[in-house]
């Protein structure tokens, strides 16, 4: 038999590479400050966990440019989010309930806070950096004030791990006006009253529970509920960058789709209707991967044209969303097709 091995050597020695205890974040070379520019590779950088530590990978050097350790924890990292409004600023899990917020340009702690008494499981900014969302394992929501550095208030209500957090907050800047309200309010093309700025806005959560629930922050209290999947649990939750529809993942490769009332949930905000039968979450139907293991990761474009789901068998399915115009393209043919072959 040919030793075919004889004609490889050893070449590097990583050591280790990343840890499946935590998800992965994805950076742009220029949105992390390095020494030296050269070492710019176009490819951008990977942030995993790798036990206690977090490291930073260039993705086409496959070089390692930092890692984050704080030497008095010795916690497994369980998971990582990103700032929108300061992409420097990190917000890392631990699986001792502890998170600490890290600046990637100087590789240090800025704030720790310590609230939950198992793993934490997810985290969320909310647009402006103010606010992070945190969940655990021991099925609490805490809300953090990250500029006064305190805990705010926990939200109780799910039975199980969180797997899902996003802030869904009013931005006045965003779409034309179209009209205005009876009472002169501006309401603006994608359905959200341009005096809502300051409301604290609302929470979407996902527990392993299969459960979703929405959060009214200024109130503090959850004010919708449904089943989140019809086989086990709900494993990630992905919302779409115009806020107006989600999707929640579970067990068999399953993806639900829900349309998320916007409009409704400025009205809640602003008491403009008392109607308790009113639902601002709507099911619009379910989607099948082509794996058939859990889904532990959705993510959608920023340009909402496309959506990544990531399953528990390594495999990554990319779906591209189809414009409205595309559907009632697709729908006309199909419906031609039923009156020929009637």
């Amino acid at each position: 038999m040919v030793k075919s091995y004889l004609k490889y050597e050893h070449s590097k020695t990583f050591s280790l590479i990343a840890s499946s205890s935590s998800n992965a974040l994805w950076s742009a070379d220029e949105e992390i400050a390095q020494n030296s520019a050269s070492r710019k590779s176009g490819a951008g950088r990977a942030l995993v966990a790798a036990n206690e530590e977090v490291l930073c990978w260039d993705v086409k050097k496959s070089e390692l440019l930092g890692r984050w350790k704080d030497k008095n924890c010795t916690a497994a990292v369980s998971v990582l989010a990103r700032s929108k409004a300061d992409p420097d600023v990190y917000a890392v899990g631990y699986g001792d309930g502890s998170i600490r917020l890290w600046d990637s340009r100087l590789a240090n702690i800025i704030i720790t806070f310590n609230g939950h008494r198992s793993t934490v499981t997810s985290l969320a900014f909310d647009k402006n950096g103010e606010r992070l969302a945190s969940g655990a394992k021991d099925t609490d929501i805490i809300i953090w004030d990250l500029i006064a550095e305190v805990g705010l208030y926990r939200l109780r209500g799910h039975e199980n791990q969180i797997t899902g957090l996003q802030f869904l907050q009013f931005d006045a800047t965003s779409g034309q006006t179209d009209h205005e309200q009876a009472d002169g309010t501006e309401m603006h093309s994608n359905g959200v009253l341009s005096n809502l700025d300051d409301y604290p806005g609302f929470l979407l959560t996902t527990s392993k529970d299969a459960r979703i629930k929405i959060w009214n922050l200024g109130t503090q209290h959850c004010i919708e509920t449904h089943v989140a999947q019809s086989n086990g649990e709900c494993w990630s939750l992905g919302v779409s960058p115009d806020r107006s529809g989600c999707i929640t993942a579970g067990n068999e490769g399953e993806l639900k789709i829900w349309s998320i009332d916007m409009l409704g949930l400025g009205d809640a905000a602003r008491q403009i209707t008392d109607k308790p039968e009113r639902q601002y979450l709507q099911d619009r139907g379910f989607l099948y991967r082509q794996g058939k293991n859990r889904t532990i990761g959705v993510s959608f474009h920023p340009h909402g044209k496309y959506m990544a789901v990531h399953g528990a068998e390594k495999a990554v399915e990319l779906w591209r969303i189809r414009t409205d115009a595309e559907v009632q393209k697709t729908l006309a043919r199909k419906r031609k097709r039923r009156r020929e072959k009637a």
